[in-house]
């Protein structure tokens, strides 16, 4: 399967289908301390979120990601104070050592994640307007060909990155309105992008992704190899799990589908890929893909698909 990112800036990811999704980091906060109606209002939130994200897409996702206890400790301590301030210190130096000869350097960190597809807004289709997209177009064709040609560089326009960008501004205040989040950056995707090919034992706080972009006038270039890096590993599919082979070690992941979930569950409590991380004691990962159609698209579907099963039901009678 062909690697499906061609282009990263900042918090905004292309793919080769001429999608741009932007990605945010929903900051953490103790979500089992909050009371039902508190809960409720989390939930009118999303709601109207995914209500005012009409006809588009949404990516969620959560990632069991490592974080360094070392440097969580540290952290403790610069808020210290007191005249017992070395005791205290020592104290919770002897702690850090205690945790690490039991769990290890880095301790698993469930991070919640989720992607809004980007809609281009309708525009009058006026002579300029089709001579500038036309441009574009061939320009875009042009730059596909040479650099495929090539081979080492994938280029993207910068009149495309920047409309994208417009859009992800405002995108972005309607979201920080309702929740807490963080725009991602490079660093974040290649941590995403190599911890799903395997990758472990690195803090993600530590993280750093090589990506160096070459800017012009009118196009960006960015190194083909340095964009697929975060995935370089072996992976051997068997019946039930897939074995990854990175140079640090190997891996060995399940993969399981949801088939569907039931709409009638009580509302709280039922909020399972948030609790589904208190059932295990391996780390897990959660990614849930959300299409969002208008009423007169989802109606013309259910006409379709009852259109068919009429026509399978006449064809069974005069077979029989």
């Amino acid at each position: 399967m062909a690697y499906p990112i061609k282009y990263i800036e900042n918090n905004l990811v292309f793919n080769h289908d001429g999608e741009c999704f932007a990605y945010y980091e929903l900051l953490p906060y103790n979500y089992s301390f909050l009371s039902p109606e508190q809960k409720y209002q989390v939930h009118d939130s999303f709601r109207q979120l995914i209500a005012q994200n009409r006809d588009g897409k949404i990516h969620a996702l959560q990632i069991s990601t490592e974080s360094s206890i070392r440097a969580a400790q540290e952290r403790s301590k610069q808020e210290v104070t007191g005249k017992l301030k070395d005791i205290a210190c020592a104290k919770i130096d002897a702690q850090t050592e205690a945790l690490i000869s039991m769990i290890g350097e880095n301790q698993v960190d469930y991070r919640f994640f989720i992607g809004f597809k980007l809609l281009v807004n309708e525009q009058e289709v006026t002579m300029k307007q089709f001579r500038r997209e036309a441009k574009t177009a061939v320009s875009d064709f042009l730059h596909e060909v040479n650099h495929k040609l090539m081979g080492d560089f994938v280029s993207m326009s910068n009149e495309e990155i920047w409309r994208f960008q417009k859009m992800e501004k405002l995108l972005e205040s309607k979201i920080s309105r309702r929740f807490k989040v963080r725009r991602l950056n490079k660093d974040d995707f290649g941590y995403l992008i190599e911890h799903l090919y395997g990758q472990t034992g690195t803090a993600y706080e530590d993280y750093e992704y090589y990506l160096p972009k070459k800017r012009f006038q009118e196009e960006t270039l960015v190194k083909y190899y340095d964009l697929i890096k975060p995935t370089r590993c072996l992976i051997e599919e068997n019946q039930r799990y897939l074995k990854i082979e990175q140079e640090d070690g190997t891996v060995y992941a399940a993969y399981f589908t949801i088939n569907s979930i039931v709409g009638e569950l009580d509302f709280p409590s039922s909020e399972i890929f948030y609790y589904q991380q208190q059932q295990f004691t391996f780390p897990i990962d959660t990614s849930m893909n959300v299409e969002i159609v208008t009423n007169r698209k989802a109606l013309s579907t259910v006409r379709n698909k009852k259109k068919e099963l009429k026509d399978l039901d006449n064809h069974a009678w005069q077979n029989d």
